[in-house]
Parts: structure tokens; C-alpha cells; sequence
């Protein structure tokens, strides 16, 4: 699709969100590479879905968009993460997953009502502490990076559910991973694991455990001893 027929078409539904008052706007696919400014008419839009463009910029208009509680940018072309979503403090859910981001955005922060946050495949080589300020996070995925260690401060996340570390570079993991007591799904494969702490073990909320492509990794007796152990491994033991 062309450049100007694909902003045509975003900014007849656009328009159309305007006039009906929707709450959500989906334009996946639809080969954006500008969005149009009159997206900041859309004072009540709550989920902005813009997966799969070929977005290197966002219009500063956007963060006139106070209610939106939903904003997926996967599959774009930023490079970095763009200023203009900062001011959109209400976000509950921010989707950055596959963006070729050189460095974790550490302005991610601000964003205190945070309950889910995706930054897979982006070839991120190091995570900050300020990651445990997302105190009210449920979901983080970081599959797909270049992770070689967790900061401590990842502690921080005690209302943390569902953690994936997958296809990283971890060697080895904080003992304070052992804080995530809400922890109900933990992805560790394809890393660089030839031990796990103990610690592990007090995680007594964990129904899986993924630790396959870990080929030196050794499962610590607190987990084995698991009366659901069977369940809580069933992956890394092939079943």
C-alpha cells in the first residue's frame, strides 16, 4: 500500500473513532509510516493498537491521549523508545517488542500504574534497577534479548505473575529472585544456566517452570522435592 493511501485510510478511522466516541483504534498492518496528528482528537480512547508499521516517529499530538490505559508499538521502526508516550502516565499495558531498542528505556519508569510490559527481541544487553520501580507489574517479557544478568533490584516487582527471560544469555540468576512470591510462570530456556538458586524455592506460587535449552543446568532439590514438581517441570523434562 502507499505511503499517502495508508495514511488515508488512518485517518478515515481515525475519524470515525472521533464521531462514534470508540474507545479502541486498531491500525496493525496497515503499513503506516506516519501517523496522522488528528490522533490527539482522540481524548477518550482507552487501547491504540499500532503493531506492524513502519512508524519511525509519533506525532506530539499523541500525548494528549490522557485515558489510554493500552498502547502496542511492536514491529515498528523507532530504534528508541519515542518521547512523546511519556506523558501518558495512565498506561496499564505498553507493548515495545521488537524495535531494535539499543538500550533499555529507562523513562519506562514513570509509568507507575504499569501492570504489563513487553520488550522482547530487542537485542537489550543490560537491564536497569529502576526495572523495580514497576511495583504493580504482573506480566514482563524479555525474550528474545541479549540479557546476560538480572539487577537485584528486580525484587521490586512482588506483584510479578509471569516473568519470560527466554533465548537471553543468562549464566546465572539473583538470589533475590526468591522475593517474587506471586510468581506463576517463570521462562528461563535457551539461556546459559548451569545452576539455579535456591532460593527458587520460595517461590511457592509457581505452577510452570520452562528451563529447556539449558543443556549444563542442574534442578536444585527444593524444586525436585516440590510435591508439584512434575507439573512445575513438565517442559524442561520433555512430558
Amino acid at each position: 500500500m502507499a505511503s499517502g493511501k495508508a495514511t488515508d485510510l488512518a485517518l478515515e478511522k481515525i475519524r470515525e473513532a472521533e464521531r462514534d466516541q470508540l474507545r479502541t483504534l486498531d491500525l496493525t498492518g496497515c503499513e503506516l509510516s506516519e501517523l496522522p496528528p488528528e490522533i490527539g482528537k482522540l481524548t477518550q480512547l482507552r487501547m491504540l493498537e499500532l503493531t506492524g508499521n513502519e512508524l519511525s516517529a509519533l506525532p506530539p499530538e499523541l500525548s494528549q491521549l490522557s485515558q489510554l490505559r493500552t498502547l502496542r508499538l511492536d514491529d515498528n521502526r523507532f530504534g528508541c523508545v519515542p518521547a512523546e508516550i511519556f506523558p501518558l502516565c495512565q498506561l496499564r499495558e505498553l507493548c515495545l517488542g521488537r524495535l531494535d531498542l539499543a538500550r533499555f528505556p529507562v523513562e519506562v519508569s514513570r509509568f507507575r500504574h504499569l501492570e504489563r510490559l513487553d520488550l522482547d527481541n530487542n537485542g537489550l544487553s543490560k537491564l536497569p534497577g529502576e526495572i523495580g520501580e514497576l511495583a504493580l507489574l504482573h506480566t514482563l517479557n524479555l525474550t528474545g534479548n541479549d540479557l546476560a544478568e538480572l539487577p537485584v533490584e528486580i525484587s521490586g516487582l512482588t506483584r510479578l505473575q509471569e516473568l519470560y527471560l527466554g533465548s537471553n544469555r543468562l549464566s546465572a540468576l539473583p538470589t533475590e529472585i526468591g522475593r517474587l512470591r506471586q510468581l506463576r510462570v517463570l521462562n528461563l530456556g535457551n539461556n546459559d544456566l548451569a545452576s539455579l538458586p535456591t532460593e527458587i524455592g520460595q517461590l511457592s506460587q509457581l505452577q510452570m517452570l520452562y528451563l529447556g535449552g539449558n543443556p549444563d543446568l542442574g534442578i536444585p532439590e527444593e524444586i525436585l522435592e516440590s510435591r508439584d514438581a512434575t507439573r512445575i517441570l513438565a517442559h524442561h523434562l520433555g512430558k
